[in-house]
């Protein structure tokens, strides 16, 4: 996980607005899937995770789905293509 964190802290550091990390439970660069979502909500901007278990929507979807899929969560990474809160759901 530990690449990822600096990955995540290296954006903060040039500014490109709030960037959670990546989920400390779910597999990291251990992972054997990644999926790549759009871009993370203001939900996700506030506890500072991209995770299945925040407290919107698509976490609930997400979630759902790899249970469904059987996927585990140490097997997988969850990420987004653009990686920050930009303040809008547009």
């Amino acid at each position: 996980m530990a690449p990822l964190a600096a990955y995540a802290a290296q954006l903060r550091r040039e500014n490109r607005g709030v960037v959670p990390d990546f989920d400390p439970l779910d597999g990291g660069t251990g992972g054997r899937a990644l999926f790549v979502l759009e871009k993370p909500s203001a939900v996700a901007a506030g506890p500072g995770f991209i995770s299945r278990n925040n407290a919107d929507a698509t976490a609930e979807a997400t979630l759902l789905f790899m249970r469904e899929a059987g996927q585990h969560r140490e097997l997988t990474c969850i990420w987004n293509a653009v990686p920050w809160w930009n303040g809008t759901g547009a």
